[in-house]
Formats: structure tokens, sequence, C-alpha cells
């Protein structure tokens, strides 16, 4: 039920805030991207919450959610988006991969939302870089 208003809000304050980010005329804020922030958010609360984690990757995703917290602590101490670095993406992608091979339906999910992050955070690298971790995960997924 948390996650559920949560994620109502955070939706609701974006929607808010869209048009009026619209309207002003500032370089950084035109930086901004608030869907994706709020993919992110979406994804960091898949990842926190529904389901409890599996016992082996809980330390795996616990990492990932540090490293996406310190990213945009930066951003924040910056006043301005930056691109996350490239050491995020390579936890997100061990973190898939030492998913994979589960067949709990914790785990799944858990992949899923760190596939979304990896998106979000990475949508240039789509799958040219990402093609050896995706390939199994539609395996892993036809497979269950």
């Amino acid at each position: 039920q948390d996650y559920d208003r949560v994620a109502a809000r955070m939706i609701d304050r974006t929607c808010q805030l869209l048009p009026r980010l619209a309207l002003i005329r500032n370089e950084a804020l035109a930086q901004m991207d608030g869907v994706r922030d709020l993919r992110v958010g979406l994804r960091v609360l898949d990842l926190r919450g529904r389901r409890p984690l599996p016992p082996g990757s809980r330390d795996a995703i616990a990492e990932v959610l540090e490293q996406v917290a310190a990213h945009f602590r930066r951003c924040d101490r910056a006043r301005r988006p930056l691109p996350p670095p490239a050491s995020l993406c390579a936890t997100l992608d061990a973190c898939v991969r030492g998913l994979l091979g589960s067949t709990d339906a914790a785990a799944h999910d858990a992949v899923q939302a760190l596939a979304g992050l990896r998106l979000a955070l990475f949508p240039e690298s789509g799958a040219r870089e990402s093609q050896e971790a995706t390939v199994p995960l539609a395996v892993a997924h036809s497979s269950g």
C-alpha cells in the first residue's frame, strides 16, 4: 500500500511540475528530464519494496541503490543534471547477470526493475552495449 501511495504521489507531483518547467527559461532546468527521473524513482521503489529481495542479491541491489543515490547527490551539488557514471552501468549489468539464473518471482521482478533503471539512466547505450545482458534476459524469461 505504501508503494502505491508513494508512486501515485510521485506521478502527481511530476505532472504538476512539468508544465511549470517548460515556462522557465533556464538552461540548467531545460536539461532536466522529469519523466526520466520519474521512471528512475519508480524503479527504485520497485527494488525497495513490493517483495522481499532474493537473499543472494540483497547486497548487489543495495549497491545499485547506493550508486543511484550518489549520482543524484552529485547532480544536486552541481545544481544541474549530470551524466550517470559508467561504473553505475557496470554495476547494474553485473546485478542483472547475478539474478538471471534465479527462478524466484522476486528475482524476476528485480531484473525487470534493474533493466528499467538501466534504460532510464543510460538510454543512449541501448541494446548495442548491453546485447550480452539482454539476450540471456529473453532466454531466461521464455524458459520460466
